[in-house]
This record gives C-alpha cells, structure tokens and sequence, in this order.
C-alpha cells in the first residue's frame, strides 16, 4: 500500500489545470506612469506581520520521505529568497510519520517558516503542532470537497465550526484560516473574522485539484474535478 503524502505528491505532479480564471484577466496598459519605479513598495502585512513581497510557498506536504525531500529542497528556495514556507499538514506528525520531514530551520537558520493542520482536529492537536513546530502562523486548513472524495476521508463535520472557535480562542500564534482549491464563501469568511481570525486563505480552484487527485486515488474516478469556486470568483 502506497504512502497516502506520495500519492499526493505523485497525481499532483500528473495533473494539468485545464483552466485559470486569472487568465481571463488583463491588465490596463497606463502609458503616462505616475511613480518612479524605485517608489514602488512590495511590502505587505498579513498574519501579524510585515512582509517583504506578497508571496510565500504555500502548503504543500510532509509526511514521508518523499515529502521531506520536497520540503527541504522548498525550505533552500525559501531561505535564499527569504520568503516564507509553509509546510502540508502536521497531522501526519503528529502519528509519528516523518516528523523530521517538517522542520529544516536546522540547516537553514534564516528560514521563515509556517505549518498547518486540518480543522477537523480538536484543538489539542493544533496546540501541540504550535508547540513542536514554533510556526510563525497556523494555518486551519478546510477540505470538504477532498475528504468527501477520499477513500479514507472524514465524515463528521459538524465540529468543524467549534474547532475553528476553539483554536481562535486558546492558540496564541496568529491563525490563517485557509482552502485547500475550492474556493471560499462569504459566510466562511465572515464566521472565522467573527471568531477573531483575521486572515484566510481563499484558494480558489484553478491549481493543484484534490479532487482529481483523490478521484485518481480512489481508481481513475472522473467527476467533481472541477468542483468549486476560482480565486477570482471567490475575490
């Protein structure tokens, strides 16, 4: 039996995004500019802090070998660059799979680095992935449509919104709460900023689909792949 992080990894390496709603948009070409381009400011300000540029290496895996070798080879680009990394989901970690395959601030002591973990987790868990990971911000990831589809995906989800008020209330660090590429809606939004998260992740689809890969896991399944809202619709 393959490792389910591998498998991953190994249908998101294989999928094609047939369509990106960011490419039905176009810029206005402005010919008289207003600024220098040495007034121009790349710098941001989310999840509690001051960033240089608007872009970090969003989550992605962990979990087994294969993931640590990504993520050490993401943890070299992040550090070089100094952006941040976020690291896939803890909760492999946290059952004793590769743990060592989260953290490369050993060797790569100038590294930014974040993690997160599925909101169906109680609230003990998202402390004790604070507490080994020393993130600079967790992320509560919420993938309805990929445990849905998953062979071995959950089937509770009534505790979803308590977990997401839990984790606002006794986590410390500052919470993102974020998409996994289906888009968010308004009333998710506007729950989590009523709980005191104040920053969320929409990933809308148009990247990485895990629904194909789950339908590819689950035997070469083909429906709901393009399931979900895109960033620009959910923007």
């Amino acid at each position: 039996m393959t490792n389910r992080k591998d498998d991953h990894i190994r249908y998101a390496l294989k999928y094609q995004s047939p369509y990106n709603s960011f490419d039905d948009m176009e810029l206005i070409h402005k010919s008289l500019p207003t600024y220098d381009l040495d007034q121009i400011d790349l710098s941001t300000h989310f999840a509690g802090r001051d960033w240089d540029f608007p872009f970090y290496i969003n989550a992605m895996t962990g979990g087994s070998a294969k993931g640590g070798s990504v993520n050490r080879k993401l943890a070299e680009v992040a550090s070089r660059t100094g952006i941040l990394m976020v690291t896939g989901s803890y909760s492999a970690a946290l059952k004793g799979e590769t743990p060592e395959s989260f953290d490369y601030r050993q060797e790569f002591p100038d590294l930014d680095l974040a993690t997160n973990i599925g909101v169906d987790k109680s609230v003990d868990l998202g402390i004790k992935t604070v507490e080994a990971m020393n993130p600079v911000f967790l992320q509560l990831h919420v993938n309805l449509m990929q445990e849905l589809l998953m062979p071995e995906g959950e089937r509770i989800f009534h505790t979803w919104k308590e977990n997401v008020a839990a984790n606002a209330q006794k986590i410390d660090c500052p919470l993102v709460l974020k998409e996994v590429g289906f888009g968010m809606d308004v009333e998710t939004i506007r729950y989590a900023m009523s709980q005191g998260i104040k920053t969320v992740d929409i990933s809308g689809r148009g990247g990485t689909s895990f629904a194909y890969i789950e339908n590819s896991r689950g035997g070469n399944r083909d429906y709901l792949n393009d399931w979900g809202q895109s960033t620009v619709q959910t923007l």
